[in-house]
């Protein structure tokens, strides 16, 4: 490799790798570095202007032709100078020979300011290819850059040891009054709601193990196994809810009701997949999703363990933020960030394939509607369309919040707690509403047996005293 470097290589007859983005130049003083800047080429800016200009495709071969078809669609003519759409803004392309000229310029407009400024004005108007590589390269031999580069990672004065004040308290800033009550304001709805709500799920519970019409029917223990996790994922906001009003980790037990609460949430994802499996094998008659419902569930009670187990080992975990309101993964823990991504994975697929099955069901309803000349859907098809349809609307919200505008959601402290919010009306108050509602036979056993209760509580037993 050094010889070949030393002697150089016929790149054109011998070189079997693609062309070096710096090739070596010797002279009579010193071995110098030629840099290969990038920018379109002649022959590929006058093909796309003049397929833009005139419709004209001048390439020769189906596959060229194609090629340069797609090529030019992200750009456009403007001023009869070619530019590339990007967003919603449009920039001017730089041929292959003019990106040097650019970046001279707008060097000296930012007075040497380096790298990140140069970069940062040059690709608001202009682009070409491997723009911040020849910015990068450039900057590295000007010398006015690395002396104003040295000049400010330099210390101009020597530090020295300051007195500290006499009194602790004027070291901080008391924290501002309308910021405190909104975390007291927070932290209370944590503490209050799941408390009241959990009640009405170990309701629901119980009529689904409990009553003939229910237990014998699988679907309906998924379903109570997904209140369990549910009233799991609800209990883990009271800790948290506590450390915000006390700004007290409480010996690290709010992190590890945090950590079950990254598993209840995977747990729910995973179960409502085998109960839209469950039901594509009901209404569809799939015998051999029998199988495959199994092995779902089996899943989806061991990913979650085994997801709590492993943030419980030195080799991963989640840390409090500075105000003791959110949390972050660990990244000095080495599975911390494997983790992260197997988490996130595992949520989108499991709303991906619960959507694709519920899909399913609804083309398979459609199509024995039509087959069978048969106007509208029975009550029992029409309730799991209609469920499903919520559960999953809701659960798909919160994903794509968290994970695609998690930015819109730091602005302030009730913009990120409105996803932890939502999530508690959605997982602890909207199956009370979609179970409750959409089931006459369970709605009259649950209010019949509050009722009863609500009776002999407070009729009953005054009067018999």
């Amino acid at each position: 490799m050094l010889l070949w470097l030393r002697l150089g290589w016929d790149y054109n007859r011998e070189c079997p790798f693609p062309k070096l983005l710096i090739q070596r130049k010797t002279t009579t003083t010193a071995t110098q570095d030629i840099y290969c800047y990038g920018g379109m080429t002649d022959a590929d800016y006058n093909d796309v202007s003049s397929l833009l200009n005139d419709g004209v495709n001048p390439r020769e071969g189906k596959v060229a032709r194609q090629s340069l078809k797609r090529k030019a669609t992200d750009y456009i003519i403007i001023n009869e100078k070619l530019c590339k759409k990007e967003g919603d803004a449009t920039l001017i392309v730089v041929k292959k020979g003019e990106e040097l000229r650019h970046i001279e310029r707008v060097h000296l407009e930012t007075g040497h300011g380096g790298r990140d400024v140069c970069l940062e004005k040059l690709k608001k108007g202009y682009y070409w290819n491997r723009m911040k590589h020849d910015i990068v390269h450039f900057i590295a031999h000007c010398h006015q850059c690395q002396l104003n580069r040295t000049a400010l990672s330099t210390q101009n004065n020597e530090l020295r040891p300051v007195r500290p004040p006499r009194q602790p308290c004027t070291m901080v800033q008391p924290a501002d009054s309308s910021m405190r009550n909104d975390l007291m304001i927070i932290g209370t709805i944590y503490v209050v709601s799941p408390l009241l709500l959990v009640p009405f799920q170990i309701r629901i519970i119980y009529i689904f193990l409990a009553q003939n019409e229910f237990k014998a029917l699988q679907c309906f223990k998924i379903m109570a196994m997904i209140s369990m996790a549910n009233i799991s994922y609800g209990l883990c906001f009271v800790p948290m809810g506590i450390t915000i009003l006390t700004q007290n980790g409480l010996n690290g037990f709010t992190l590890g009701a945090f950590k079950l609460w990254m598993a209840s949430w995977a747990a729910i994802l995973a179960l409502d997949l085998a109960l839209a499996v469950n039901r594509l094998r009901l209404i569809c008659n799939f015998h051999f999703l029998w199988t495959i419902g199994k092995y779902l569930h089996f899943a989806a009670l061991i990913y979650p363990l085994t997801v709590f187990l492993t943030l419980l080992t030195p080799l991963a975990g989640i840390v409090f933020l500075d105000d003791k309101v959110f949390f972050t993964y660990d990244f000095h823990k080495p599975l911390s960030d494997v983790v992260r991504r197997v988490h996130g994975i595992h949520n989108l697929f499991c709303v991906t394939a619960t959507l694709l099955v519920y899909i399913s069901i609804s083309v398979y309803l459609i199509t024995q509607k039509c087959k069978h000349k048969a106007i509208g859907m029975s009550s029992s098809e029409r309730t799991v369309v209609i469920q499903a349809a919520v559960k999953f609307s809701a659960n798909m919200f919160v994903l794509v919040t968290m994970n695609f505008f998690g930015q819109f959601f730091q602005q302030s402290v009730w913009a990120m707690t409105a996803i932890p919010l939502f999530q508690i009306v959605n997982l602890l108050c909207l199956p009370l509403i979609v179970y409750i509602g959409f089931n006459r036979s369970l709605q009259k056993i649950f209010f019949r047996k509050k009722l009863n209760t609500f009776v002999l509580t407070t009729v009953v037993t005054p009067i018999r005293a």
